[in-house]
């Protein structure tokens, strides 16, 4: 990194950290001024509970993925990572009792 871009990130460093107490300040006034609506709540819960899908797994495979992927595209993994197998994820089963 060129000293040219250190001297830029250290003023928006600075820029950020004096803003802070302002933003803070402006986020707490609008909690307390929130209006708490029942109905607008109620009607998203609804809507999550007519569109919601059940999932195959946590999410962690997919996560794992990605993150390969944007080492691969940083350059820090090699390609060879494809050769792996597959795994087929499954579900969980639950042992029967006797």
């Amino acid at each position: 990194m060129s000293t040219e871009q250190q001297e830029i990130n250290r003023r928006l460093v600075r820029q950020w950290k004096a803003a802070a107490p302002e933003l803070e300040r402006v986020r707490c006034e609008e909690l307390r001024a929130y209006v708490y609506d029942p109905h607008a709540v109620d009607a998203l819960f609804e809507f999550g509970l007519r569109h919601a899908q059940p999932r195959e797994g946590s999410g962690l495979v997919e996560m794992q993925r990605f993150f390969v992927q944007a080492a691969r595209r940083a350059g820090l993994v090699a390609d060879a990572i494809d050769s792996y197998p597959k795994v087929k994820q499954e579900g969980l089963r639950v042992a029967e009792s006797h």
